[in-house]
Order: C-alpha cells, then structure tokens, then sequence
C-alpha cells in the first residue's frame, strides 16, 4: 500500500545537512549524493546573479594523498574550462572539523562566471563538495553560496 499523502523528503537520506535558510537559495532538486540550490528553482536558473549551489559526497572511500593538489585537479572535471584566480589562491578551511580547501575560479570558457569550490575530507576516506557559480562581482552570490557551506554538518 502506497501512502499518496506521506511527504517524500530525500534530503533525509543524506548523511549530512546544511541549513538552507541562512542566504536567498532555495532547495531545486536532490542529485545523487546531493542537492542542488538556486534562487528561482528553474533550470538553468534565470535570476541575475545565476547563483547556484551543487553539494555532493563521494561515494568511493579512497585514500588521497596530495588533498591540496586533488582539488586543483578536481576544476579539469567540470564541463567548463575553470582556473584559479591566483590573486584569491587556494586557503585551507575547516568546516565541521573535517578539513578541505577552499578556492575561487574563472570560467575560461564564459568570463561572466566565477565558481567557489570547497572540498572537506572525510578521515574515513571520501570527501563532500561544495560548487558554487554565480556572475563574476556578485557579492550577494557568493555570500549566500558560502553562508550555506559553512552550515554544513555530517548526521551523527
């Protein structure tokens, strides 16, 4: 028997939360291991700032060695063609007491966007990440995109 009333909340599958309510994003959809935020829930989204937000977790529970390096690396894995802005460079960050880098690109490939990756490692192996895109000097964008992040907690 089905229940066509019960409320389906994939969010709750996760082993992690954010608190969705500290910037203007709005939850869009669950994507595999993660969730994906916008300010107008339309796909592209159509608001000024284009601001976006992908989370994911790994599902592989592989050992990294070089985790600065790693997230460098993890830009060549996008569609777009992304570099670190250098002036900004790569800072470590600690969220939840799992460590990760943190770090701001440039969208080779469309110059109006910039992205704000952040990956956290797990000790037990794996890593969640953060990707953040928004209009290059949008400072409300990556305000709310780092506001969000910075709520991160896994689920005890």
């Amino acid at each position: 028997m089905v229940d066509s009333e019960a409320e389906s909340n994939p969010r709750e599958a996760l082993n992690y939360s954010l608190n969705e309510n500290v910037g203007s994003l709005k939850f869009k959809a669950f994507v595999g291991n993660g969730m994906l935020f916008n300010r107008d829930l339309k796909t592209p989204t159509e608001s000024v700032d284009k601001a976006t937000l992908l989370t994911d977790k790994s599902f592989a529970k592989v050992e990294i060695k070089n985790e600065k390096l790693f997230c460098i690396a993890r830009l060549k894995k996008y569609p777009a063609d992304y570099a670190i802005i250098q002036a900004k460079g790569i800072n470590e960050v600690k969220i939840d007491n799992l460590k990760g880098f943190e770090l701001l690109a440039q969208n080779n490939d469309n110059e109006s966007e910039e992205m704000y990756q952040v990956i956290l490692f797990d000790k037990k192996g794996g890593y969640y990440l953060f990707v953040g895109t928004y209009v290059t000097g949008s400072d409300k964008a990556i305000s709310d995109i780092k506001n969000v992040i910075q709520t991160f907690k896994r689920k005890k």
